[in-house]
């Protein structure tokens, strides 16, 4: 209804919304779609609630909001161009009070408000016969002449025929109040629809780029598929000539458009069906307006409840099949439902000058701050891996044609713009392209060389927690990378898990990007462990551990020597994986700007399939240096060492000692392995119950 009226923002009564139901409101249509959602909620008792709804676009603030013994309310704070609008929701239960109370109660309230806010909007259920000729009507609207107020509402708002849905603004010197109407009935209220005279920000659109792959001719491109022929036995010239003649064949069968899309989400369910039943809704709707008979209020109330239950039903249906077709899929289940709530979180970004510039500045601050670490750590030397006599790993074996189909089926269908095919389509016609595809693969590997046209990594800068101050360092840069350079990764790392699982080369407690070695896992276990000790009397003390830009620190040079020393990687296999690692570079894109390249002298792409498996290694010989009296786990790059012990003063003492020394080898090996460990999150905590804490 918002979107259809063209509603710039709308106060809601009477919500029904406890705080624990918030979360129902926020994830509702109201908070998507182009729109956003603050709610203030009646306590203690269902009922009642106030709520503002706004465009996206719009940049709003709830200032307060509270309960009164007559009336509840919200205030709220709207940037436009033009002006800062207060708009104050008010709705007075009848109920509670006599009209009289309600005034008083009100005029009170309002002589606080007023001198401290201009350019006010006060909308809402009033629950007040305004046409009568009553003492509290009188009182009412001599209050607001002396505050320099003036009510709008002159025409009945209640299917009775009563005004008690009011819009007041200053007389003077406030909000330019064009016109003041009746909507439609979405209740026995019909909505008051406000016209004001304010210079708006533009609805949120972007102009897009293309190919209309939904109407090309399949069976044609197919066609030209199968016609593919690259004879090259050169990695890098095998890649030139297969994104090459991609692009041509896409050029032909769907050439790249641009158009303008406004940003909103898709409604399947607003089918024909349901749009003929909303038109009939609306000609009973104009048909009771015009007449005002109850015979025609029936038929406008019949309609409207039959458009409401076929658009539940309709909605119902189409996601319900939805939420079907993930069974056994849990990853996206999730993210569809965190889509279809709205209550996938938003990344907003700094507030600058020129939004052109933001991409560099991003850029500048992620490379700073990694040179800054490095430089910190550059007076240290380099860690010197243990070696250890495992089996040689010293080239991959060829993958076949199935393998590479299972792991591409596997691969999650996410594309960016590095990607000359999209994955969904890619996948669309794997059977054409498999064999290209799967020499592709096999060339690289064989020959150790990764292709260095997709060693260029486009970065997205990630607010790391909703609410967070929108500063540079509480951005987190996430890697976008082809689908196709996961894909090689992906069977690399394939022939390297089988390696290290054959001989058990990684530790046993070093969790994340490992199957059955999840951190949830791990953190039940150090939980079991705590709660063990906690059952033998025991008191359990940890450090817990937190490094600044662990991926991004990872020194190229370090990890080769750990994967040959460590691992038994050499020949073509580490040959490879040093092209995988360096020359890289990245750019930073920021609403469709992208800064200039910057070159990387170190770091794993976050965005990777191997980068991640890379840092388990790298992060692993953090397990050597470790006493054996001290039991550490290992959290992606996140660490806790933990000590048992009864708690006696002695016992006390030689735990605290040997915590003190763990934490000193763990900085001695962080800083020969140019990784910094961020003191301000680095803890130390006890473990035990109240009993036995006690004795410390």
């Amino acid at each position: 209804m918002l979107r259809e009226q063209n509603v710039d923002f709308a106060i809601l009564t009477e919500t029904w919304y406890s705080d624990e139901k918030q979360y129902q409101f926020e994830t509702s249509d109201l908070n998507q779609n182009g729109y956003k959602i603050s709610v203030s909620n009646r306590q203690n008792r269902i009922g009642g609630g106030v709520a503002l709804s706004c465009r996206s676009s719009i940049k709003m603030r709830k200032l307060f909001s509270g309960t009164k013994s007559c009336l509840e309310y919200g205030i709220w704070q709207l940037v436009f161009k033009s002006i800062t609008i207060n708009c104050i929701g008010i709705y007075r239960p009848p109920s509670l009070a006599t009209p009289n109370q309600f005034v008083n109660e009100f005029f009170q309230f309002l002589e606080d408000i007023v001198p401290k806010y201009s350019n006010l909007i006060i909308m809402g259920d009033f629950n007040l016969h305004i046409e009568e000729n009553s003492n509290a009507i009188s009182e009412f609207n001599n209050s607001l002449d002396a505050l320099g107020l003036i009510q709008h509402v002159d025409f009945p708002t209640h299917i009775h025929g009563r005004s008690l849905d009011l819009v007041i603004t200053e007389f003077t010197n406030g909000v330019d109040l064009v016109s003041c109407e009746a909507g439609p009935f979405l209740s026995d209220h019909c909505a008051v629809k406000v016209t004001t005279r304010v210079q708006k920000e533009n609805i949120v659109s972007k102009s897009i780029s293309f190919r209309n792959f939904k109407n090309m001719n399949k069976q044609n491109f197919t066609e030209d598929l199968q016609k593919l022929s690259l004879d090259s036995d050169n990695v890098e010239t095998f890649v030139g000539e297969f994104e090459n003649t991609i692009e041509s064949l896409l050029n032909i069968h769907a050439p790249m458009q641009e158009k303008t899309q406004i940003c909103r989400a898709p409604k399947p369910w607003f089918n024909e069906t349901i749009m003929s039943l909303k038109r009939l809704m609306r000609k009973s709707e104009r048909l009771w307006r015009k007449h005002r008979k109850p015979c025609d209020y029936e038929i406008y109330k019949s309609s409207m409840n039959k458009y409401h239950h076929e658009l539940r039903n309709e909605k119902h249906s189409i996601l319900s099949q939805k939420v079907l077709s993930f069974k056994g899929d849990s990853k996206k289940l999730y993210k569809f439902v965190k889509d279809l709530t709205g209550s996938k979180a938003e990344n907003p970004m700094p507030a600058v000058e020129n939004e052109n510039e933001l991409p560099d500045k991003f850029a500048d601050f992620f490379m700073n701050k990694i040179k800054t670490i490095r430089d910190s750590l550059r007076d240290f030397d380099d860690y010197k891996p243990l070696f250890k006599d495992v089996p040689l790993f010293t080239s991959f074996k060829n993958l076949s044609e199935d393998e590479v189909k299972t792991i591409i089926n596997k691969l999650q269908c996410k594309s960016c713009e590095l990607d000359i095919l999209p994955t969904k389509v890619l996948k669309s016609f794997l059977s054409e392209l498999l064999p290209v595809i799967t020499k592709l693969v096999n060339l690289s590997l064989s020959q150790g060389v990764f292709p260095l046209r997709w060693k260029q990594a486009v970065v997205r800068p990630l607010l790391k927690k909703a609410g967070l101050e929108l500063i540079y360092s509480n951005y987190r840069p996430v890697s976008n990378l082809s689908f196709l350079s996961k894909l090689i990764e992906k069977c690399a790392l394939y022939r390297l898990n089988e390696h290290v699982k054959d001989h058990d080369l990684l530790p046993i407690n070093q969790s994340a990007y490992r199957q059955f070695h999840s951190c949830e896992s791990a953190l039940l276990r150090l939980v079991n462990d705590i709660l063990d000790g906690m059952e033998h009397q025991e008191v359990t003390a940890m450090i817990a551990v937190d490094l600044s830009a662990a991926f991004d620190t990872v020194d190229h040079s370090i990890l080769i020597k750990v994967l040959e020393y460590q691992y038994g990687v050499n020949g073509t296999a580490l040959k490879w994986i040093d092209s995988y690692l360096r020359p890289r570079s990245c750019r930073v894109n920021v609403s469709s700007t992208t800064s200039s390249e910057r070159q990387l002298e170190c770091s794993v792409p976050q965005g990777s399939c191997l980068g991640p498996w890379l840092y388990l290694v790298y992060a692993g010989t953090l397990f050597d240096i470790i006493p054996p009296s001290i039991t550490v786990y290992g959290f992606a790059d996140d660490h806790t060492a933990n000590k048992r012990f009864v708690p006696t003063l002695t016992n006390e003492m030689d735990a605290i000692r040997d915590l003190q020394d763990c934490a000193v080898h763990i900085n001695t090996w962080m800083n020969s392995n140019k990784l910094k460990m961020n003191n301000a999150k680095t803890e130390f905590i006890l473990f035990g119950s109240r009993h036995q804490l006690s004795k410390c």
